[in-house]
C-alpha cells in the first residue's frame, strides 16, 4: 500500500483515508462538470473570437482537464500507487509528482496572466495604443516557462516529490530537509503561491483604476465587466 511509505500515514486511519478519497472524487466530478459547462460557453460561442476570453480559456481548459485526471487517478483501475511494485514507487511518484506540479503551476500561471492581461489591455486602451496580438503568445510562453522552472528542481535533486495527506497522490514534499535545500524549497513554494496571488491582486487593482477612466461606450463597458468578473 502507498501508506506504508507515506510520512502522513499516521494522520488518518484506513477508513478516514477512504472517506477522504471518496470526497476528493465527488468534489472532482462536480468541478469537472462545471468546468465542462464553462468551457462550452467559452469555446462554442462567439466569445472564442475575443482574445481576452481565449486567454481565459487556457485557464479554464487546463483546470477542467486537471479535475478529470484527478478523478481518474483515484479510481482503482488508474491508481498508480496500487499498481506499482515497491521498487518502482519512487519512480512512479517522481513522474506523477512532476506532472501534477507542472500542470498545477501552469493552471495558476494562466490565471495570473489573465489578470496581467487585464492590466495590459487597460493600459493600452487608456494610452490609445493598439493591442498587440503577440502579447498573448508571450503570456502562454511565460506560463510554460514558470511551470517548468518550479517543477523540474526535484528531478535534479533539489527537493523531492512525496505523497500528500491522502497517501495516494504525489506533490512537492514540504517536509523540509536539514540542508541548504530547505531554503530553495521554501522559495519555490512562495513563488508558486504568494507571488502569483500578489501579482493577481496588484494587476486587477491597477486595471480597475485605469478602467475608471473609460468613457461609457459599450465596448469599454464590456471590458470593465470582464475585469470585474475576474476580480
Amino acid at each position: 500500500m502507498a501508506s506504508e511509505s507515506c510520512v502522513w500515514s499516521d494522520i488518518f486511519d484506513d477508513q478516514s483515508r477512504a472517506n477522504l478519497e471518496r470526497g476528493l472524487i465527488v468534489t472532482g466530478v462536480i468541478a469537472f462538470l462545471l468546468g465542462v459547462w464553462l468551457n462550452l460557453a467559452l469555446l462554442l460561442t462567439n466569445l472564442r473570437s475575443d482574445l481576452s476570453y481565449r486567454n481565459l480559456a487556457f485557464f479554464t481548459v487546463i483546470a477542467c482537464l486537471r479535475r478529470a485526471v484527478s478523478v481518474f487517478s483515484h479510481l482503482p483501475l488508474f491508481n498508480y500507487s496500487e499498481s506499482f511494485k515497491d521498487g518502482d514507487k519512487n519512480i512512479s511518484c517522481d513522474v506523477s509528482g512532476f506532472w501534477d506540479s507542472f500542470w498545477t503551476v501552469y493552471e495558476v500561471e494562466c490565471l495570473t496572466h489573465v489578470c496581467i492581461e487585464r492590466y495590459v489591455v487597460a493600459k493600452y486602451t487608456t494610452r490609445g495604443w493598439p493591442i498587440q496580438k503577440n502579447h498573448y503568445i508571450l503570456f502562454q510562453s511565460l506560463c510554460l516557462f514558470f511551470a517548468s522552472l518550479y517543477s523540474f528542481p526535484p528531478l535534479f535533486g533539489i527537493g523531492r516529490f512525496g505523497y500528500d495527506f491522502s497517501c495516494q497522490s504525489c506533490v512537492l514534499d514540504m517536509v523540509l530537509p536539514e540542508t541548504w535545500q530547505r531554503y530553495i524549497i521554501v522559495l519555490i513554494f512562495l513563488l508558486r503561491s504568494v507571488k502569483s496571488v500578489g501579482f493577481m491582486l496588484t494587476m486587477l487593482l491597477w486595471a480597475s483604476n485605469l478602467e475608471a477612466k473609460y468613457d461609457d461606450s459599450e465596448k469599454l463597458l464590456i471590458a470593465k465587466r470582464f475585469t470585474k468578473v475576474i476580480f
